[in-house]
């Protein structure tokens, strides 16, 4: 069944809640920001899931990465671990991938790897970042 055009996810409001989401992160608001980045990411997927979305991957992998660097903020490395695994899967399968997004994942995933003890794996991930 097609949505119609007013059902559809609107980028607009993908990019207000994970820009207030990433703003609440930056003031130290890690579980308002939660809510927020959540909200972004369930939009971006639903776009996704439509086409409306000019790179799937890359719309979802943003999210997906500041949904991650979240959860680290609120000590979840578990949860940051998967969401970056996730988003630096998408972004590897993306049409044009964005380098700066997979440099900053990468550094999102040797945090997550370095709280969870694996610091094999972070020293890695840190240098595969390329900053």
């Amino acid at each position: 069944a097609t949505l119609p055009a007013s059902a559809m996810p609107r980028r607009e409001a993908r990019l207000a809640a994970n820009l207030h989401g990433a703003l609440l992160h930056l003031a130290g608001d890690y579980e308002e920001a939660e809510e927020f980045l959540d909200e972004a990411l369930a939009l971006a997927e639903a776009a996704a899931r439509h086409g409306l979305a000019h790179d799937q991957f890359v719309c979802c992998a943003g999210a997906l990465g500041d949904v991650g660097s979240n959860a680290l903020a609120l000590g979840d490395a578990g949860k940051a671990l998967a969401c970056s695994k996730r988003a630096e899967y998408m972004l590897n399968r993306a049409y044009r991938p964005s380098h700066a997004a997979q440099g900053a994942l990468r550094v999102t995933l040797g945090l997550s790897q370095s709280a969870i003890g694996d610091h094999a794996a972070a020293l890695r991930s840190h240098q595969q970042a390329g900053f």
